[in-house]
This record gives C-alpha cells, sequence and structure tokens, in this order.
C-alpha cells in the first residue's frame, strides 16, 4: 500500500559559502520537471528564479517537507538537492535511534559536497517523527519496550514512504537511490531492502544492530539478492565488528570493512575512511550502468 504524501509548507534555502577564490557564478542546471517541482516546494512562480547566492562553490536547495507513512505518522524531513552532479544518486539518510538527522551536517555537508542529494528524516518516535495525522503522538517508552520491536518493524515502511515523496516528484536522479543507515537506522535499512523498488540500487549500513528485540538481521539480509550492500564497523566497537562479522555469514556477497584507528570522538559517518568507503562503494555500484 502506497504511503500518502504531504508536503509542510515552510521552505527555505541555505546556500553553502561562496568560495574565496574568484570564480564564474555558478546557476542551477535542472531538467524542466525538476525546475517546476523545486520552484513548487519554494513557493515560486513558474518560470521564476530559483535564488543562489552569486559564486557558490557547489550550488544547493534546500528545504523543509513532511509526509505521511502508511499510518498516518507525518515525517518532518530535510531535502537538500545539489546540482552538482546530475549523475549522482539521490541518498535517504536515517540516524541512530535516539538522534535528530540535524546530528549529522557534517555527514550531509560532505555528501552535498560530492553532488549527492538527499532525504534526512528521524526515525518513527524520535524528534521529528513523533505525531500521527489525527494528533495522536507514538509514546516513546512503550516503543522502547515493546519486545515484539512492533513501531520498530514500521522504520522500514517510514523509508517506503520517504522513497514515494521523492519519487512521485521527480527528485530520483539518474544514478537511483541509495539509503544509508546509522545502527538501528541501518537495521530498518536492512529490514526493508527485499521489499524498495528497483529505484534503490543499494544501501551502506554503520554498525547496524544484528538483533533487537525480536527483530534478527539475517533472515532477511540472506533473501536480498542483486542488491549491493556496504557494512561497515569500526574495530575498536567489538560488539560492532562481531555482528558485521555475523551478518556477512548470512550473505557473503554483503561487502563488509573494517576500519581501523577511527578517531573515537568523532561518528563514523564523518570519518575519512567510512567516507572514502562510501564513495567507492557507490562509484563500484554505478559504474555497469554508466559503462554497459
Amino acid at each position: 500500500m502506497r504511503a500518502g504524501i504531504r508536503l509542510l509548507a515552510l521552505a527555505f534555502v541555505i546556500l553553502v559559502a561562496a568560495s574565496s577564490a574568484a570564480a564564474e557564478p555558478v546557476r542551477l542546471q535542472l531538467d524542466t520537471a525538476t525546475s517546476d517541482t523545486l520552484r513548487s516546494l519554494l513557493g515560486l512562480a513558474p518560470g521564476q528564479e530559483i535564488p543562489l547566492r552569486d559564486e557558490p562553490r557547489y550550488p544547493v536547495v534546500r528545504y523543509q517537507v513532511s509526509f505521511e507513512s502508511f499510518d498516518g505518522l507525518i515525517i518532518n524531513a530535510d531535502y537538500a538537492h545539489s546540482a552538482r552532479n546530475p549523475s549522482a544518486p539521490t541518498l535517504i539518510l536515517q540516524p541512530n535511534m535516539r538522534s535528530s538527522r540535524r546530528d549529522y551536517d557534517r555527514f550531509q555537508e560532505f555528501l552535498l559536497e560530492n553532488g549527492f542529494s538527499y532525504l534526512a528524516f528521524d526515525l518513527r518516535g524520535y524528534g521529528g517523527s513523533q505525531y500521527r495525522n489525527d494528533g495522536t503522538a507514538i509514546d516513546t517508552r512503550a516503543m522502547e519496550n515493546d519486545i515484539e520491536g512492533t513501531e520498530f518493524r514500521n522504520m522500514s515502511r517510514d523509508i517506503e514512504a520517504a522513497l514515494d515523496w521523492l519519487m512521485a516528484r521527480n527528485l530520483v536522479k539518474s544514478g537511483g537511490v541509495f539509503i544509508i543507515g546509522d545502527r538501528i537506522g541501518g537495521t530498518a535499512a536492512a529490514m526493508g531492502l527485499v521489499d524498495y523498488a528497483t529505484e534503490v540500487r543499494g544501501a551502506v549500513l554503520f554498525s547496524p544492530v544484528r538483533s533487537f528485540r525480536r527483530i534478527n538481521l539475517d533472515d532477511r539480509l540472506s533473501r536480498i539478492q542483486g542488491r549491493p550492500i556496504l557494512l561497515l564497523a569500526p574495530a575498536e566497537d567489538r560488539a560492532a565488528t562481531t555482528a558485521a562479522r555475523q551478518i556477512q555469514s548470512a550473505n557473503p556477497n554483503i561487502r563488509t570493512e573494517i576500519l581501523h584507528n577511527v578517531e573515537p570522538r568523532i561518528m563514523l559517518c564523518d570519518s575519512p575512511q567510512a567516507q572514502e568507503e562510501i564513495m567507492s562503494f557507490i562509484a563500484s555500484v554505478l559504474r555497469p550502468r554508466q559503462n554497459p
């Protein structure tokens, strides 16, 4: 059942600081459908120029949106459109449990610098994803104590709703969609990979939780065929590396990288090692499509 979609009226533009070096002004170069979508989201008249600061290092339009999941949960999200690389994939970003999408600002900046557009939203029950369209709220404490993990299972369907939102607005770039999830966010992404539309080309999982409540990834991942997965875990986190190796044993096709000497004071996604692996992985997945 396809999720209903609703756009939040609030929209804004945040542009990256201009480079200090002199350069020709950069302008968005978008196809007509994407241009019309951005104008609609930003409240601009047809044909009106999409506002950008002169001479940014790369042109970015960023705004807040909301959409509904299958059960009426209203999910608030940030969408950022980068025109630096029109063929780069669009990314769906899933934070860890009890984290906010805004905790990943540095990683999101890295993605924009490399031409990726993204849709980032909070997990259900947290941050901007707590209320349904009838005004009722998810009881986060009850959700976390539910031995069946019902609401956690529903997180994968929220990703499906996010994919619906992107596709309905023609915001899936030519590289398709990749899902990136951190810990429980990675678990949510992995649970749904079997069922997502073909536009989802692959997934990057940061230290996903293999077993949570009565959710176990082994069965789900063992049934994934032909959809590339990169699993990253820091060597210093023994629990994460053990889980990563157990997950890989369920599906040997999962590319697993244990990263050494990761700075403990930063998030794994912000480490140069992880970012290099992500870029290499996405390039390897896209290469057959671009060079058949």
